[in-house]
């Protein structure tokens, strides 16, 4: 991904068609297998479209006294567009890790996240909007096979991404500009006061 996104952009900017092969580049892959004499004989190759459900993600924080919003706030659309780009998960994507990520940066004190889910999910997903009950993308769908059995296929590769309603009748803009609501939105809720207390705690919490 980090190779076909212009260095002006990010994950949350680039065209959404960089997201997806083109036949073209299907084709090369697969060549590139029978060149390398890594395909079974038995086995024919094929390529997988992918399913694209959308999602944005809502950071709700408390910031250290000293430390300005804007800053943190592009901090954040930087570390969790790498995140996402990077991201090689097949089963989930834990809101926990971007917690993890936001909080390592310098003038966080405490961050809350959750995602919200396009109303068109249901679609994909047949019985949910993709996001499980403790508030995790699920990156896996289940499909009937020929004997009306649930299987689980991993077919899915979500995208942090609006221009979509969700189910409540929220629209997302899919921009990361400030004065909407967008593929990121970011909502200060306190600022801590920096005193030895709260430092000392800080110290404890890194150490543990």
């Amino acid at each position: 991904m980090n190779k076909r996104i212009a260095a002006n952009q990010n994950y949350y900017t680039c065209n959404l068609n960089s997201f997806i092969l083109t036949e073209a580049e299907k084709t090369g892959i697969l060549d590139l297998i029978e060149e390398s004499a890594q395909r079974v004989i038995t086995v024919d190759n094929a390529i997988m479209n992918l399913k694209h459900p959308h999602f944005v993600l809502n950071v709700s924080l408390i910031i250290y006294e000293g430390f300005e919003l804007n800053t943190i706030r592009e901090q954040i659309i930087s570390k969790t567009s790498d995140y996402f780009l990077k991201n090689t998960r097949r089963d989930r994507i834990p809101a926990s890790d971007l917690v993890r990520i936001i909080e390592n940066i310098e003038g966080v004190d405490s961050v809350t996240v959750w995602f919200d889910a396009d109303s068109a999910n249901m679609e994909i997903y047949g019985d949910n909007y993709g996001i499980d009950n403790f508030g995790d993308i699920i990156l896996q769908r289940y499909v009937d096979d020929a004997f009306g059995n649930k299987v689980p296929v991993k077919d899915i590769y979500p995208l942090i991404r609006g221009g979509w309603e969700s189910f409540t009748g929220i629209y997302y803009d899919d921009s990361i500009v400030k004065d909407k609501l967008s593929n990121v939105n970011i909502q200060l809720r306190g600022i801590t006061p920096v005193d030895l207390n709260s430092q000392q705690n800080k110290t404890i919490v890194s150490s543990l």
